[in-house]
């Protein structure tokens, strides 16, 4: 198993994603079988004004999505499919906090 450098680009210099529909801020951990990417979910995220009013929560597709665009960072890992599994844990998010998707 080959580790890169912990200095890693830009994610929105290796995925094609953009704002609003970019769901990681950076790398901390990439490997030839493991990536740890995060986003900080803020208060002001236009989902939690309807899901859930009062209570709002990441929705499990948001969380989905970043999982992809983490897995798709993963040397090897096929643009087309996945490969690898990962598993997000979801967590009120009404403060603002960090998720980190591994």
């Amino acid at each position: 198993m080959t580790e890169h450098p912990r200095a890693f680009p830009p994610v929105s210099s290796v995925l094609p994603h953009r704002a609003p529909f970019l769901f990681i801020e950076q790398v901390v951990e990439l490997t030839e079988e493991r990536v740890v990417a995060v986003r900080t979910f803020r208060p002001d995220e236009p989902f939690f004004l309807g899901h859930f009013p009062g209570r709002p929560v990441v929705p499990g597709v948001v969380l989905i999505e970043g999982l992809a665009q983490a897995m798709a960072l993963i040397p090897g890992v096929s643009r087309s499919g996945a490969t690898h599994g990962a598993s997000p844990a979801a967590a009120d998010r009404s403060s603002g906090s960090t998720t980190a998707i591994v």
